[in-house]
């Protein structure tokens, strides 16, 4: 029977007229990502011999001070991958997606330091932003993560691996990881931090504004028809592109998000309505709540019917239990408003049940998952 070819060693390397990787396989063949091929030789770890099929042989020494292989008498240097860094690749992300923040904002630190960026991935992270699969396509060998920021039920049929809103999967290889844990992180919060934070915030009634809602989507009718509702009572400022009424510039470019929390530490209130509303399993709970939390707002939220699995429902107002009622949801509010004191006690309210994070928030639980697939390919370190 016929050896199986694995993987050997695999450099990065920076060549005068290239910068690339550079495999070498156990049946003493090679290949750079680019696609050129060849052989090698590797004598005693001080000589390493790359003989290309289309152009010279060169020859790079081992230099002990930078611990790499070094050409002698031309800039052509290579290092070693560490073994114990996961290869990783991406497909099918938002458009201006970008890695490295992404795995910092997935991970605490230091777990997202074991990951880099490879043409020969051992890993694959694929979202819903282009046909489904492409990362198996491209790097078939390779083990398919899928992340989803949409209300999409995730594919374990197709994944090895997903990582979505979706509640009570009971499947080891799903993780429910709302989007609004990923965006905590751009604000260097942790769930923690935000526990501790509500304490420290100001009360909102003492703010010198009213109302705030920011929204590039308008898809969702009743969010458009509350807000619009609402601002009979008193304007409601809207500085996004839907029902806009004064200017975009005051939250800063889209994705600053730092600049949208600032501004809407203005209001008491903010419209944190979903997309769409969602009961069961979908757990669609994204970002929009959480900037209202982090900016020490009153949210008035509206869409998952489980919200309360994640935050205290008595720490905001709830408006996902009435439905499409949208007079029912003003006259909530401005019963709110108006009652000064029902109005503190919802501010002092912790954002989590009890002030304790729910287990299924916890860094841990992502730690713990990335920790068994790191294992599992740390295992077999073949060339996926």
């Amino acid at each position: 029977m016929k050896d199986e070819v694995s993987l050997f060693k695999i450099f990065a390397a920076k060549h005068p007229h290239w910068e690339d990787e550079i495999c070498l396989w156990s049946n003493g063949r090679m290949q750079r990502s680019g696609g050129d091929r060849g052989s090698y030789q590797l004598r005693d770890q001080d000589c390493l011999i790359l003989k290309w099929d289309r152009w010279p042989s060169e020859t790079l020494v081992w230099n002990r001070d930078d611990s790499s292989y070094q050409a002698e008498t031309y800039p052509f240097v290579a290092h070693e991958c560490p073994d114990d860094v996961l290869r990783v690749n991406f497909a099918n992300f938002w458009p201006g997606f970008k890695w490295k923040p992404f795995l910092r904002n997935l991970l605490p630190a230091p777990h997202h330091a074991n990951f880099r960026l490879s043409r020969f991935p051992q890993l694959v992270f694929e979202s819903v932003f282009g046909p489904r699969g492409a990362g198996r396509r491209r790097w078939p060998k390779a083990k398919q993560v899928w992340f989803t920021g949409e209300n999409v039920a995730p594919p374990l049929d197709q994944f090895d691996y997903c990582l979505s809103f979706h509640r009570d999967q009971q499947n080891p290889r799903h993780l429910r990881w709302p989007l609004f844990l990923l965006q905590l992180r751009t604000f260097g919060l942790t769930t923690n931090d935000l526990a501790q934070a509500k304490n420290a915030n100001e009360q909102p009634s003492k703010r010198p504004k009213f109302c705030a809602f920011i929204a590039a989507n308008g898809g969702c009718q009743v969010r458009n028809q509350f807000v619009r509702r609402l601002s009979e009572y008193r304007t409601v400022d809207c500085p996004g592109s839907v029902l806009n009424n004064m200017p975009g510039d005051a939250i800063g470019p889209r994705g600053d998000k730092k600049a949208k929390v600032d501004f809407l530490k203005q209001y008491k209130f903010v419209v944190c309505f979903e997309n769409n509303a969602t009961r069961g399993q979908q757990g669609y709970v994204t970002e929009k709540i959480l900037d209202g939390m982090v900016a020490g707002c009153i949210p008035l939220y509206w869409g998952d019917h489980r919200v309360g699995e994640d935050f205290n429902t008595c720490s905001f107002i709830d408006l996902s239990p009435l439905g499409s009622d949208v007079d029912a949801m003003v006259k909530r509010v401005i019963q709110v408003d108006q009652d000064k004191q029902l109005g503190q006690q919802i501010a002092l309210e912790p954002w989590f049940s009890e002030n304790r994070v729910p287990c299924h928030l916890q860094d841990e639980k992502i730690v713990e998952f990335f920790h068994e697939i790191r294992e599992s390919l740390l295992a077999n370190p073949q060339l996926h």
